[in-house]
């Protein structure tokens, strides 16, 4: 149930508008359409809101489509001609949330939510989720400044999975039987549109690697 992002194909308006207008750098896509809308970059957010759920690709943050930000796993300033690929983009948290995006800049990230062993950046210390030792999910996290040097992130984090954790403890205590435990907690870790609240998918592995594995029925 670990939650790795699929990487799914480019949206085919993207496509088009590349064949079309010939564009060769990231750069070039900055246009408006008569709204001072930018609809190439609202086609690229779209298909990540939903293939993330609405949820950061780093720290796990809820997003929107007016706030999530288009990031670029292997930085622009690489020139390693893949501005433009699809497969490298995520969305993250905006620089004007203060991590992700803006702390990130050209830093190196040595593993993505695209890694299939993505979810081992989350090691268990104390019943959080902190990091074991120095590797290359540490760097990683901490180069987002959304591992254990932000104590402000660790600690939401900490205090969403004890919140859940003590949800379904409770509910074990009544005659509430395990699909109805399985349908409230995706009532919790999900709004009305299917997309993840703050720190979803966190708490989402954290159950998976728990006893409460039964309930994630979705």
């Amino acid at each position: 149930m670990a939650k790795v992002f699929n990487r799914v194909q480019s949206p085919s308006d993207y496509l088009t508008y590349l064949k079309k207008n010939k564009v060769k750098t990231y750069s070039q896509l900055n246009v408006q359409d008569a709204n001072g809308k930018n609809p190439i970059k609202d086609c690229i957010r779209d298909t990540l809101m939903k293939n993330q759920l609405g949820a950061c690709g780093y720290c796990g943050r809820s997003l929107s489509r007016e706030i999530g930000s288009i990031e670029h796993l292997n930085p622009q300033s690489a020139q390693k001609g893949d501005s433009l690929e699809f497969g490298n983009f995520l969305l993250s948290c905006p620089q004007r949330f203060g991590t992700c995006n803006h702390y990130r800049g050209s830093k190196p990230i040595y593993v993505t939510p695209y890694d299939a062993n993505w979810s081992e950046i989350h090691v268990e210390i104390n019943g959080t989720y902190d990091f074991a030792q120095k590797s290359d999910y540490e760097i990683t996290f901490d180069n987002l400044n959304i591992g254990n040097k932000n104590s402000t992130i660790v600690n939401k984090r900490r205090n969403k999975i004890k919140e859940i954790s003590e949800f379904i403890q409770n509910l074990e205590q009544t005659t509430v039987d395990e699909q109805e435990i399985g349908a409230m907690l995706k009532r919790v870790l999900f709004d009305e549109n299917g997309l993840y609240v703050d720190f979803g998918p966190v708490v989402e592995d954290y159950l998976a690697n728990k006893r409460y594995s039964k309930y994630l029925i979705w």
